[in-house]
């Protein structure tokens, strides 16, 4: 039996509890308690991002979160005042904690920030630095020409129940605190690398012309490395012509049971900038690299090497050879329903990416689910799931996949298990109440527990159970 806590209020987070002991009991969830987090989710209305007057965003923000040495961390973006007029309303950077298992939530405003944008691209990232006990955030990014990042004092995370959590506990550090930060930022998220230290990675630069960088976190001098590297080109040669791109990571860089940097990823050709069918159609091509240093050089999947860094060599077009699953422009792949996860017994590399099953029509559009082998010697195997999601986060639970997501509607939770290779999808029938509107976003494992949060109304108490999907 798998437990979930829901919320009781509207347009709260609610955390799901996947507890190791309980998985070989797939076919019950059981609602089992309620935490306020928030009185109000920072929702967009869809005024920055409308088209012909129409809002293009009307779902949530998503939470993101950690656990650590007992405690449970989740950074999220306050609502706006919805009565006051336009120019006056703004979210605030939290970031909130309790007990890992329950208890009451405990709240930090990132005092004097205001939130920039109600943007769906704008969601935060939370993080630990295991060698200094430091927690670090970074938020409000869309093509930001500065990067919003804020951190505790070390030991912080180390000594949770010695530490007060007030307003103070986190310092804004514009650009790191450097001078002469250039970059423009875009989806920053953090990852642990070897020694308790972290990367962050960020796409520099727009879609039709950006470029994955990274940055690298020392808990031993802690602090950020003064160097920036850049992991892609932008440029390169595309039907024929010289072109640029941007790239579209499926959930930032993934790390391997053997410490290997992972990642995937779909270009957007400048070639077909103002397609009429949509962005969604001048995307292609599911490419992978892997490093098995630290992000110097990098390898495809077959282990050949791509870049190194160090060289000031870039992962391109011209150099990354075929993508592990060719995907072109009619089928229209979507970047933002395009998630990645490794499986932490076999390094098995899994992504759910949502595309058309036949070119051209928009009636067939599925979640496929594709997987490529940690030995490289094979091709990437894959399928559609069986259902349909806008976006999705997926997360091992031992043997069981979980694939997290929502149509900007009610949320939805599927699992897969290792018994069939992950080939089989089952719903978690989740209660369905009046006027929610949620997304699901996962967070950490730690400890043998899983988070999940979301947004949205959910009053009840019972159970529940899957369905094949």
């Amino acid at each position: 039996m798998t437990r979930i806590l829901f919320s009781a209020v509207a347009a709260l987070f609610a955390v799901i509890m996947l507890s190791s002991p309980l998985y070989a009991e797939p076919g019950q969830v059981e609602v089992v308690g309620a935490f306020k987090l928030t009185e109000a989710a920072h929702s967009s209305d869809g005024s920055d991002r409308a088209k012909n007057g129409q809002p293009r965003f009307t779902g949530p923000i998503g939470a993101r979160a950690v656990t650590y040495k007992g405690y449970q961390y989740a950074v999220y973006f306050s609502g706006k005042d919805r009565s006051k007029p336009r120019s006056e309303q703004f979210g605030e950077v939290f970031v909130a904690r309790r007990k890992e298992g329950g208890g009451q939530w405990e709240r930090a405003k990132l005092n004097g920030y205001k939130v920039t944008s109600d943007d769906a691209h704008n969601r935060p990232s939370i993080a630990i630095s295991k060698g200094d006990g430091r927690i670090h955030i970074a938020f409000d990014h869309h093509n930001a020409k500065w990067m919003n990042y804020a951190n505790t004092a070390a030991g912080v995370a180390d000594n949770p129940a010695g530490t007060i959590w007030d307003d103070s506990i986190f310092t804004y550090r514009k650009n790191f605190g450097w001078d002469n930060f250039r970059w423009v930022v875009t989806y920053p998220s953090f990852v642990e690398s070897g020694d308790g230290d972290l990367l962050l990675y960020f796409r520099d630069g727009g879609s039709y012309g950006g470029e994955m960088q990274k940055v690298g976190y020392n808990s031993q001098t802690q602090s950020w490395e003064k160097k920036i590297a850049r992991l892609s080109s932008q440029n390169g040669s595309w039907n024929g012509q010289n072109k640029t791109r941007g790239p579209y990571l499926s959930n930032g860089i993934q790390v391997g049971p053997d410490g290997s940097l992972q990642m995937s990823w779909l270009f957007r050709e400048k070639e077909c900038q103002g397609n009429p069918k949509g962005e969604l159609y001048c995307n292609h091509g599911l490419y992978y690299a892997k490093s098995l240093d630290g992000g110097t050089v990098w390898r495809r999947y077959d282990g050949s090497v791509v870049a190194d860094i160090a060289k000031g060599e870039a992962i391109s077009i011209d150099n990354i050879g075929d993508p592990v699953v060719p995907l072109p422009y009619d089928v229209a792949p979507s970047n933002p329903a395009n998630m990645s996860v490794i499986d932490p017994k076999t390094g098995n590399f899994h992504v759910l990416i949502s595309h058309l099953a036949e070119a051209n029509d928009n009636t067939t559009r599925k979640t496929f689910h594709y997987v490529g082998s940690a030995s490289g010697t094979s091709k990437w195997n894959g399928n559609a799931s069986g259902f349909t999601l806008g976006g999705a986060d997926l997360k091992f639970a031992g043997d069981t996949l979980y694939a997290f997501g929502s149509q900007r509607a009610d949320p939805e939770i599927y699992v897969a298990q290792r018994t069939d290779e992950f080939s089989t999808w089952e719903s978690v029938k989740l209660p369905k109440v009046a006027g929610l509107r949620a997304a699901i976003h996962t967070a950490d494992t730690a400890a043998g527990i899983h988070q999940g949060f979301m947004m949205g109304l959910l009053r009840l108490f019972g159970k529940c159970h899957h369905q094949k999907a």
